[in-house]
């Protein structure tokens, strides 16, 4: 007996492996606040975060922004960002110690 691996193997319509999103239980307020803090570590700020909660393809987010509204979800979305704030890196060389020495510097905003 052979068996296809799975990514060898076409993809059909009702393929089980498709990504889907689906309603679980739980407190909408903690995966809202999960969501932007996750969003904020990968450096979006909130004027990304409420591009990505516009667009349907982002369908938890996107059902947020239905249900708050633009201006609900920009609330939400800066107070979140104002407890955890938006993590950046930078990457350069630092000039403080003559310009050799190479820096990754993980920072709030």
């Amino acid at each position: 007996m052979t068996s296809e691996h799975p990514a060898d193997r076409e993809m059909l319509p009702d393929d089980p492996m498709e990504l889907k999103a689906i309603a679980v239980p739980g407190d909408v307020d903690v995966m809202f606040r999960l969501l932007v803090e996750e969003y904020s570590r990968m450096s979006y700020d909130a004027e990304a975060i409420l591009q990505l909660a516009r667009n349907p393809f982002y369908d938890g987010f996107h059902r947020f922004y239905l249900a708050l509204g633009e201006e609900g979800m920009r609330g939400r979305v800066e107070a979140v960002l104002r407890r955890c704030g938006v993590v950046s890196v930078s990457h350069g060389r630092d000039a403080d110690k003559g310009g050799d020495e190479e820096r990754n510097t993980p920072c709030r905003k």
